[in-house]
C-alpha cells in the first residue's frame, strides 16, 4: 500500500507568500545596500569606495560597469544593479537548497 503524501503548504503556496522562506532574500540585498551606503559616507581619495562596492559585486561587477558607461549612470549603477545580484544570489541559494532537500527527502523515503 502506498505511503501517504503529506500536506505541504510551499507546494500550493508561491514562494512570495510564504514571509518566513523569502526572509533569507531580503539579507543579502540588505547588506549590499548597508555596505553602499557606508561606502558612499566616507570619503576615499580618488574611486576606493567605488572599489569596495566593486569587489562585493564581483564577477558581475564587469557587467554593471560596462552597463553603467553606456547610460552614463555611474556609481548608482552599482548600487541599483549589484543589490539586484545580490537578490538573484539569494533565489539560486534557495534553488539550490529545496533541490538538495528534495533529494535528501527522496533519499530517505527510499531506506
Amino acid at each position: 500500500m502506498a505511503a501517504k503524501k503529506q500536506f505541504c503548504l510551499s507546494s500550493i503556496l508561491p514562494l512570495a507568500i510564504l514571509p518566513l522562506a523569502t526572509l533569507p532574500l531580503a539579507i543579502l540585498p540588505a547588506l549590499h545596500l548597508l555596505l553602499c551606503f557606508c561606502v558612499l559616507q566616507q570619503h576615499f581619495e580618488g574611486s576606493w569606495g567605488g572599489f569596495f562596492i566593486f569587489l562585493a559585486d564581483y564577477p558581475f561587477s564587469i557587467l554593471i560597469l560596462l552597463i553603467a558607461d553606456q547610460l552614463k549612470l555611474g556609481i548608482v549603477a552599482l548600487v541599483v544593479l549589484g543589490t539586484l545580484w545580490w537578490y538573484f544570489l539569494g533565489w539560486i541559494a534557495i534553488f539550490l537548497l529545496r533541490k538538495i532537500s528534495d533529494f535528501m527527502h527522496k533519499v530517505h523515503a527510499k531506506q
